[in-house]
């Protein structure tokens, strides 16, 4: 046995050493990161609320929010080591990803073909300014989940059974897939699909009955995650909330928002495959006219020549599966980034690793194959860094500023948010609360229209029972295109009552409303 485990060390170890240097460069390449400028607001939502879990409130109960869960639990971990700092929660998120791809490809090097995960750890970071892979984004904790569910798909493929211990990761993957974007479980069923089909395919009833006890327990396996939040949340008094925002919230009133995606709950399985040839055409049709290669065009080539060879394989369903699979990780939209791409991000990272699947395909002692793959490997760089090139900061002195993102109310903030340390922000900018070290006076931390009509009494009662002495608001400022005065009747009534600006003619001050 000792002898076993010796072996089992040395094999581990030279794993490890395999994967060092490309760990190494995908660390320096996100270093480059930290301080890159984009500041979604769900990046700073997902840190404020890891703060409140920090100070020992919870989601939907302390923190409103119509986000699920798993995006602030995870990121409370940072704050319960003492993170409190935007950086700071960047860097321990990199490290983060840094430590999960070390665990990918201990785990899987021998399932999948070592140089793909190796393309997949060190193309990763250029591939993030792009949809802003980088950043604590709840679409960042999906694509990695998804990745995962990828890979045990095309390992299911080759062996035609699942063990206990896959059949843990697989569950734990899609509780993180779905409980850090509901709009996952698209993509979840398509895969859990595959899984189930590849088992029903060719069995005689008796093997079937032979494998309904395995289904059963996986069944079981994949509910448990799910049944312990549940549980959790019906112990502390928070199950109505939970559905409430998590769900009810998203379906009637947030899906007003974004052009109806999840009113209906079944409208997805019929428009995302129509919608994702579309952007295959679009992407080619318009590379062809423009004569130019785009990312997204790389990655729609790629995605097709995989499904294309998996049909070449006779792997009919398999090439049905994965097509619907990553037609529904785009299903908010296949757009390249910057600020609002990022709800693509788990379409594009689960293409990068597809990307890496094809060009081991091409790695065949020919000359032609190692001319194509090498030819595709130059076009992705070629692609990816320059505007990783961009958008890279190799600078300590941001680093080391207290506010990454400075605002021209933080001085103000400063003088008069008071020993309480309690504000009020009507916009959507968790960073402001961060940087500036305060907490929001509101369960509620801002009034987007989606939340202000619902929530506009709880908003109210916060600010009357903690009297903040300081609110930063404007009837003028807008959030989506929507105008506060249009909306918000009831909050812009209460503070103009209680609350007088700093100076109406002064365009900052203007917004910085002081207790009366």
């Amino acid at each position: 046995m000792l002898f076993y485990a010796g072996i089992r060390v040395k094999s581990t170890f030279r794993k490890t050493l395999v994967v060092a240097p490309f760990l190494l460069a995908a660390a320096i390449l996100l270093a480059g990161l930290l301080s890159y400028a984009p500041n979604p607001p769900d990046e700073g939502d997902n840190m404020l609320g890891a703060l409140c879990v920090a100070r020992g409130g919870d989601i939907y109960k302390a923190y409103f929010s119509q986000h699920p869960p798993f995006p602030y639990y995870f990121t409370s971990l940072f704050a319960l080591i003492g993170v409190d700092s935007v950086i700071g929660f960047r860097i321990a998120f990199s490290g983060a990803l840094l430590i999960f791809w070390l665990v990918l490809y201990w785990a899987y090097a021998g399932i999948v073909k070592k140089q793909v995960l190796l393309f997949f750890i060190a193309a990763y970071p250029l591939l993030a300014p792009f949809c802003l892979g980088h950043l604590i984004m709840a679409e960042a904790f999906t694509a990695q989940a998804m990745v995962v569910l990828l890979i045990e798909y095309l390992r299911y493929l080759q062996v035609r059974t699942l063990s206990l211990s896959r059949m843990i990761v697989i569950s734990l993957c899609v509780f993180v897939a779905v409980m850090s974007c509901i709009v996952s479980i698209y993509a979840v069923f398509f895969i859990l699909l595959g899984f189930g089909m590849g088992e029903l395919r060719g069995l005689s009833r008796a093997a079937f009955k032979g494998r309904f006890r395995q289904w059963g327990l996986f069944l079981l396996v994949l509910a448990i995650p799910f049944g312990l939040l549940l549980a959790w949340y019906a112990a502390t008094g928070n199950l109505r909330n939970f559905y409430e925002m998590a769900y009810l919230l998203n379906r009637t009133v947030y899906s007003r928002f974004i052009g109806g995606l999840g009113a209906s709950a079944g409208a997805p399985f019929l428009s995302m495959p129509p919608a994702w040839l579309l952007h295959i055409w679009t992407v080619m049709t318009d590379g062809v006219a423009r004569g130019v290669m785009t990312l997204s065009l790389l990655l729609a080539v790629t995605n097709s020549v995989f499904l294309i060879g998996m049909l070449f394989r006779r792997q009919f369903l398999a090439a049905l599966i994965i097509f619907l699979f990553l037609a529904a990780a785009g299903i908010r939209g296949y757009g390249g980034s910057g600020y609002t791409g990022f709800h693509s991000m788990p379409y594009y990272v689960v293409s990068l690793l597809v990307f890496g699947v094809v060009l081991s395909w091409l790695e065949r002692p020919k000359l032609w194959a190692w001319v194509g793959s090498l030819g595709m490997l130059a076009i992705f760089l070629a692609l990816t860094i320059p505007t990783y090139a961009g958008a890279a900061q190799f600078r300590i002195a941001p680093l080391r500023r207290c506010s990454l993102f400075p605002t021209p109310y933080d001085r103000y903030i400063q003088t008069y948010a008071g020993e309480s340390k309690m504000i009020w922000f009507a916009g959507l900018n968790g960073y402001l609360f961060i940087d500036n070290h305060v907490i929001p006076a509101s369960r509620v931390y801002g009034m987007p229209p989606w939340v202000a009509g619902q929530y506009a009494d709880m908003i109210v009662a916060d600010l009357i029972r903690n009297r903040p002495n300081l609110i930063l608001f404007d009837p003028e400022w807008q959030i989506w295109g929507y105008r506060m005065s249009d909306y918000g009747g009831k909050i812009i009534n209460f503070i103009q009552a209680r609350y007088q600006p700093l100076d109406k003619s002064d365009p900052v001050k203007r917004a910085i409303y002081l207790l009366k």
